[in-house]
């Protein structure tokens, strides 16, 4: 009888990872790959807006550079007109 409870016990193990190996893998396969596909999907969207606010950010950087160089030749000028107002002054007896 003990013969004849092994060979069931087995061929159950046996016939369940037959069924396992058969659907459960495939299955398990299709699930990780299709949350791969969502996770990169996300991943491709959050890249890409980050690149569009990085685009975004380099034109507030180009914008702010030529605010400060205008503002510094503006100031440069100034200081010239000062300076040659006091060379001006020191000219003329």
């Amino acid at each position: 009888m003990s013969d004849k409870h092994m060979n069931l016990e087995q061929a159950t193990q046996s016939t369940l990872a037959k069924a396992v190996s058969t659907f459960g893998v495939p299955v398990l396969l299709t699930v990780i790959g299709t949350l791969g596909g969502i996770v990169l999907s996300d991943m491709r969207s959050t890249l890409q807006q980050q690149g569009q606010e990085l685009q975004n950010v380099k034109g507030d950087v180009r914008e702010m550079k030529a605010t400060l160089d205008t503002g510094l030749v503006w100031r440069i000028n100034e200081i010239e007109r000062r300076l040659s107002q006091v060379e001006q002054a020191q000219k003329t007896p």
